[in-house]
């Protein structure tokens, strides 16, 4: 018996869901977002798991255990460059390389490397936070 090797894409947005057709009516999703979505199916490699940067964001946030990896910055058709991560990776580094959402202030060295500050600014943050 052989495997079934298949590759997975998702995305998150907004989409409309309606039934179309009288005679023989058919539940649909349309919307970019759906578009996107299989574009990333379609982008991926067998047996992986690729999402967009937003979704990676909203999987990070949500559930934290699950391993998340950069793919990098890929060309998607309809959409030009598009900044990819795998989903689920083995021996994957950390999350530290999600990007801020677009609407919140430029990160700086010292908060994307924690192990660069000063370790006596390390201690005044630990006891702020008690």
């Amino acid at each position: 018996m052989g495997h079934v090797v298949i590759r997975v894409g998702f995305h998150s947005g907004p989409v409309i869901a309606s039934v179309v057709g009288s005679r023989l009516p058919k539940y649909t999703i349309l919307g970019d977002s759906v578009n996107t979505a299989a574009r990333m199916e379609s982008s991926s490699l067998p047996g992986r798991i690729q999402c967009t940067e937003q979704s990676a964001r909203l999987l990070a946030k949500q559930c934290p255990a699950i391993p998340i990896a950069p793919r990098g910055e890929i060309s998607v058709k309809g959409k030009g460059d598009m900044v990819t991560f795998w989903i689920n990776e083995v021996g994957t580094i950390s999350r530290k390389h999600l990007l801020p959402p677009a609407d919140s202030p430029p990160r700086t060295t010292e908060e994307t490397a924690p192990e660069a500050q000063d370790p006596e600014a390390q201690n005044q943050d630990i006891e702020a936070q008690d």
